[in-house]
């Protein structure tokens, strides 16, 4: 039997006119390396992420809901004084991060034409499938669970969750996910 080892490393590279994500394949099967260029801007972690979503903006209320119902939800203690404290608009998804770095999560936003249940996630919807584009007419909702008929998902500072039918929902989703996850476990030998 052969033994396949394979590994991705990633380094982030920013100049003045773009952002390039540097991959390298690398496995003992084959003494070579591939080497990839992606242009485009990409968040330092290696994940796929549009630019113009690291401009999206939250209000303090917003992002000390979301965080506490993740808390929740994994299980990490919070003190909300102390998060409202760090919560200082203007709010991005970077801010996002570097309070997200306090309970070891990982977070990454991204583009989703339909809802792909891996696990929690807050989504983007408009208040109704009809609303027009204007700010004011959105929300954003922590899915929980998705079936082929409901998701069921509950609204930033409720405790309770709804149930949306799948086709209703996916019409009033605006097409932005913000995943929070654990940060996974730093591998430590022995």
């Amino acid at each position: 039997t052969r033994l396949w080892e394979e590994f991705t490393c990633f380094t982030y590279l920013q100049t003045d006119h773009a952002a390039f994500l540097h991959r390298c394949f690398c496995s003992s099967a084959d003494a070579g390396c591939s080497y990839q260029y992606v242009k485009g801007s990409l968040d330092p972690s290696g994940r796929g992420m549009d630019r113009d979503l690291e401009g999206l903006q939250f209000e303090p209320a917003e992002v000390i809901a979301a965080f506490a119902t993740f808390c929740t939800l994994y299980q990490r203690a919070y003190d909300i004084e102390a998060l409202a404290r760090e919560c200082i608009p203007p709010l991005s998804i970077a801010s996002l991060r570097r309070i997200g770095q306090q309970f070891d999560f990982e977070i990454t936003a991204s583009r989703v034409d339909s809802i792909n249940f891996t696990g929690p996630a807050l989504i983007q919807l408009r208040k109704s499938a009809s609303d027009a584009d204007a700010d004011q007419m959105r929300e954003w909702i922590v899915v929980l669970q998705k079936t082929d008929t409901c998701v069921t998902c509950v609204a930033l500072g409720q405790q309770h969750p709804t149930e949306i039918p799948v086709a209703e929902f996916e019409a009033r989703m605006t097409g932005i996910s913000v995943d929070i996850r654990p940060a996974a476990a730093t591998v430590k030998d022995p």
